[in-house]
């Protein structure tokens, strides 16, 4: 039965799972691009920050639970804390190796 799921404790309707769409309310990018000409070296860096969120996913490793309506996946409410990521990129592209690749 794919109309029904258990949240909350709760047997509820599956079309009114809080819906998510795995986005970050808010987000904080900055980018520093650094270049060394005279060696043909450029240094990429992105730093981002990602705010928390709340989503409902699947429980019991997506095993269904026994209920009055037959087996029901369980979905629970789950908090994602804020992260920083850094992402870097260093390349090089020397004279003697100009126009390739």
């Amino acid at each position: 039965n794919y109309d029904k799921v258990w949240y909350g404790g709760k047997i509820i309707n599956a079309k009114d799972l809080p819906s998510d769409n795995c986005n970050s309310p808010l987000k904080v990018t900055a980018e520093l691009t650094s270049g060394w000409d005279e060696v043909g070296v450029t240094w990429f860096n992105r730093l981002q920050w990602n705010g928390a969120r709340s989503q409902a996913e699947k429980a019991n490793n997506g095993a269904p639970k026994p209920s009055e309506y037959g087996p029901l996946f369980e979905y629970k409410k789950r908090h994602y804390s804020s992260r920083f990521t850094w992402d870097t990129k260093l390349s090089w592209q020397p004279e003697f190796a100009y126009g390739v690749g």
